[in-house]
């Protein structure tokens, strides 16, 4: 699944996309999500919020492949990520890349693995 970011990100919109993936992600187990930054990102505090709320949850996380990220949304995205996980939340993976296609070969691993194969 790819998702581009064009900006600030509402915390209904957080919670959104968050429900979005926990459907798909019951549907097929091996998903991954392209998150494209290129555009830029920001998570206000009420968005930060809507994925702090997520922590609290249990079961599958969605790798996720960061591409276009510069090194200020990198270190962003990596403070969130490292908030929720002391929250107690799932250690969703996720690693950032220069082109789709690393992002793509990346993922592949995870989709493997979650299809069984």
């Amino acid at each position: 699944m790819r998702v581009t970011s064009g900006g600030s990100w509402s915390a209904e919109e957080v919670r959104e996309l968050i429900a979005l993936l926990e459907r798909e992600q019951q549907r097929e187990p091996g998903l991954g999500m392209l998150l494209d930054v290129a555009a830029g990102i920001s998570v206000g505090p009420d968005s930060r919020r809507a994925l702090a709320e997520r922590a609290d949850k249990r079961g599958a996380t969605v790798p996720v492949a960061v591409i276009g990220a510069s090194l200020p949304i990198r270190a962003v995205l990596t403070m969130i990520i490292r908030t929720v996980q002391l929250l107690g939340g799932p250690a969703a993976p996720v690693a950032f890349f220069s082109s789709d296609d690393e992002a793509i070969v990346w993922l592949a691993q995870y989709a493997l693995a979650g299809s069984g194969k």
